[in-house]
């Protein structure tokens, strides 16, 4: 198998939708930023790059957040470490929306009014997930009495802290 390839699943949509998921979306973008090698997305130095850790389309263990714990996360107009942010529910979604808020130069209008549409011919593979949410889950979890019992523990919970 030559270096450049190498097996994977990204181009399977998630089972309810035709998007990726961001795992995915994710991976599918760090190929494009490295010409489409696998190879150079394994040897990737960007390590200030919200998606490093989500660049290989799982996520990361432990030990991967250690060794880049103290690396300060793009971008540069809202300072976080990689272990505050892991700390503070990381996920790959929210790393999606800090690599769009930095490619925009930290503009939230600009993310959301993002040119980068599927299907236009400077398409990016993150446009779907740029605003912090997931279209796979949409009408998931609404049930509206369990989401305001959690609002009202959350309440009960930073008043107790």
């Amino acid at each position: 198998m030559p270096l450049d390839t190498e097996p994977t699943d990204i181009d399977t949509p998630d089972t309810t939708s035709d998007l990726p998921t961001p795992l995915k979306a994710a991976r599918k973008h760090c190929l494009d930023c490295c010409r489409g090698s696998a190879q150079e997305v394994r040897l990737c130095t960007a390590r200030e790059c919200p998606l490093y850790l989500y660049r290989h389309g799982r996520r990361p263990t432990a030990e991967e957040i250690a060794a880049v714990a103290h690396v300060p996360l793009f971008p540069e107009e809202r300072p976080i470490s990689a272990a505050e942010f892991h700390a503070n529910g990381g996920t790959a979604l929210k790393a999606i929306r800090r690599r769009c808020l930095d490619c925009s130069g930290y503009s939230q209008q600009e993310v959301q009014d993002c040119w980068a549409k599927p299907g236009e011919r400077n398409a990016c593979d993150l446009y779907p997930y740029r605003l912090g949410k997931n279209p796979n889950r949409a009408g998931k979890g609404g049930n509206p009495a369990a989401l305001e019992a959690l609002r009202r523990y959350r309440e009960q919970q930073r008043g107790s802290a």
